[in-house]
């Protein structure tokens, strides 16, 4: 019955206010899946094999931090160097050594580099003050820029020990909430700042102090959704092999349903333009 429904309204017949099946004159067969169907969900299936073998390319590489972002460059916050910052960064990870890893424990991992980044800020902070007796204008953004790259950076390197799967639908994650193919440069970041300090404040401008000390506060900070996330499939003591071939299930059964529909408007489109 509910094909014969679907049959009627694509034949546009004059007695839809009747019921039953369609008479065999006018009855047109459903097709069955075809090479579109199985293609998809062929190249899903290998594409998972290849990634729950760590062996499909991530859609992205980290970012080499920028020369005037080296340490100790970083700790001329003010024009002279304080030679209390270490020579070299503790945030800056390493090329991941590990991979294959469940989504949770990438999210420990980038837990860690956001911790190691929150205690190099610190540092930077409490040492320039104590050297200038304030932050000034322009040590706040250049901590800015540094914490911004870093926090990128951290991102990068976590999502880089996790499936490749997972690592593109959270930049299409990242497209979709920022409205951009590059939303971490630390322009965006402050066009971003501004935008919320102004939300919350609408009476008053901030000053760029205030924005570049916001981006150093929020650059520690994590999505708590995502936290929660993680949590729950921690708790589950989810594996990566199976995170990853649960991903493409879904993923793969989205594919095929919208293949398979277009080979039934396919069809349908072909018979009724040689019944024309």
């Amino acid at each position: 019955l509910f094909r014969s429904a679907i049959l009627r309204l694509y034949l546009n017949l004059d007695d839809m206010e009747t019921s039953g099946p369609l008479p065999n004159s006018r009855r047109m067969a459903i097709p069955r899946p075809g090479t579109a169907a199985f293609a998809a969900a062929g190249v899903c299936a290998l594409l998972c094999i290849l990634d729950a073998s760590c062996l499909l390319p991530h859609p992205a590489s980290a970012p080499s931090r920028p020369e005037h972002l080296r340490p100790p460059k970083i700790s001329d916050l003010a024009g002279a160097i304080i030679e209390d910052l270490p020579k070299e960064s503790p945030v800056e990870p390493a090329p991941p050594q590990q991979f294959g890893l469940p989504g949770w424990k990438v999210r420990r991992n980038y837990h860690k580099h956001l911790e190691a980044l929150a205690r190099t800020l610190k540092t930077a902070s409490a040492v320039h003050s104590n050297v200038t007796g304030g932050m000034s204008e322009a040590a706040s953004c250049t901590l800015a820029e540094f914490a911004v790259h870093e926090r990128e950076a951290a991102r990068v390197h976590a999502r880089l020990q996790g499936s490749a799967i997972w690592h593109l639908l959270l930049q299409l994650r990242d497209l979709w909430a920022y409205q951009s193919f590059n939303p971490f440069t630390f322009q965006r970041m402050k066009q971003n700042m501004r935008r919320k300090l102004t939300k919350s404040d609408p009476d008053s401008e901030p000053t760029t102090g205030a924005l570049c000390l916001g981006l150093v506060d929020s650059s520690t900070r994590s999505n708590e959704a995502w936290n929660a996330y993680a949590k729950a499939l921690e708790q589950a003591d989810s594996a990566y092999v199976m995170e990853t071939m649960k991903l493409y299930l879904q993923i793969s059964l989205a594919l095929v349903i919208v293949a398979y529909l277009g080979e039934v408007l396919w069809h349908f489109a072909t018979n009724r333009l040689k019944k024309d």
